[in-house]
């Protein structure tokens, strides 16, 4: 989206497999690693989420999960702005919002007062 720069993780067996492919099987010398178009890639990912059990099923999802996983286990907001492609934090920093009100939620199931508080 954007076309915009963004980096991607990967585990360090793909990108072993990644070389290797480009070395040993590449026949096109092109600049493209895969020739898929994005309408290709948007029914993969659909066919992907369709074995999701929620009402949600589009590739932004996607990077919801990615940046409230990210989040929720300690990742700073800058590296998550990043990692999306935000140019502006502020559109990050919808996903912390996100986080707060899980964890509210979180707090008044679990703490025993918490109920008495408000």
């Amino acid at each position: 989206k954007g076309k915009k720069e963004r980096y991607v993780i990967i585990h360090v067996h793909t990108a072993n497999l990644l070389f290797y492919y480009i070395k040993n099987e590449k026949k096109h010398n092109n600049s493209l690693l895969f020739d898929i178009g994005v309408r290709q890639i948007r029914n993969i990912v659909y066919k992907v989420l369709s074995i999701i059990k929620t009402n949600k099923r589009n590739p932004h999802i996607l990077r919801h999960t990615f940046a409230s996983y990210l989040l929720d286990n300690g990742a700073s907001i800058r590296v998550v702005q990043n990692l999306l492609g935000h140019s502006s934090l502020a559109t990050t920093q919808i996903y912390t919002h996100l986080n707060l009100e899980k964890l509210k939620i979180t707090y008044i199931a679990a703490h025993p007062r918490a109920k008495e508080e408000k």
